[in-house]
């Protein structure tokens, strides 16, 4: 079983990849720690999400809707709906992923997220959003981040003039 881990306290664990359904679906195993930054709200281009509850409770909004997603519970996310989640819990959460069709969207993703996010100090907002629009799924950060994403790559660039 391939694993991913993140520095920010999040751990995707791939269950059944493309080549284990036929193509049909991915299916990956999210542990979300207290604590652990938020995915940037975003949609996916070219395929669906069935969200399924395993542990704890982990609160989604998907199209503005603000759903608390428990253990046996299950929410689908269709292409081109804007979505996000975040734990509030104050301990770890689980929940199981199956993204269809398989072929466009799996681990590579996750590994080359790691590669943007497992660093030393501030990462790199810009190559996020880049990392995930190759992989299909498409950034939507309202205000709030956009400005917090701008203070950071100031930041960045301050630190980077030394």
């Amino acid at each position: 079983m391939k694993s991913i881990i993140y520095n920010e306290g999040i751990e995707v664990h791939f269950l059944k990849e493309a080549e284990d359904t036929d193509n049909k679906y991915c299916e990956f195993l999210c542990v979300i720690k207290s604590g652990a930054r938020n995915p940037m709200p975003h949609y996916h281009k070219s395929f669906d999400e069935t969200v399924f509850g395993e542990k704890g409770t982990v609160i989604w909004t998907v199209d503005g809707k603000t759903t608390a997603l428990g253990p046996g519970e299950k929410l689908f996310i269709p292409r081109g709906v804007t979505h996000m989640f975040e734990n509030k819990s104050g301990q770890a959460v689980e929940f199981r992923c199956q993204t269809s069709p398989a072929n466009v969207f799996g681990a590579d993703y996750f590994e080359d997220i790691a590669t943007v996010l497992n660093i030393e100090g501030i990462p790199d907002f810009k190559k996020l959003q880049s990392v995930m629009t190759q992989h299909g799924l498409i950034p939507v950060p309202g205000l709030k981040r956009k400005i917090i994403f701008a203070i950071l790559g100031l930041i960045r660039k301050m630190k980077g003039a030394k």
